[in-house]
């Protein structure tokens, strides 16, 4: 995407706002946004991405302290029947 020139006003409400996040409105949709250092955005997306897969992780890792994991080896032979299964 193609960055967007900033108004002189925006620029200087960007500056006055001390690299905090700068409120703006979108006056048709009354949609506010946020204007932030694209630095600061890719850390944030950075550690939502790094927070989901973490939670997303987390049942199968309370399943296996719980005892209901099964071994690599028990992995295997079930990967390795199906696979005869299905070539019949």
């Amino acid at each position: 995407m193609t960055p967007k020139p900033l108004t002189p006003d925006l620029a200087e409400a960007l500056r006055a706002a001390g690299g905090e996040p700068l409120a703006v409105i979108d006056p048709a949709s009354q949609h506010v946004y946020l204007v932030v250092d694209q630095a600061v955005h890719e850390r944030a997306m950075n550690a939502l991405r790094y927070q989901e897969t973490v939670e997303s992780i987390r049942p199968g890792v309370d399943g296996m302290q719980q005892g209901s994991g099964i071994t690599l080896e028990e992995s295997q032979r079930r990967t390795e029947k199906a696979i005869r299964d299905f070539a019949g």
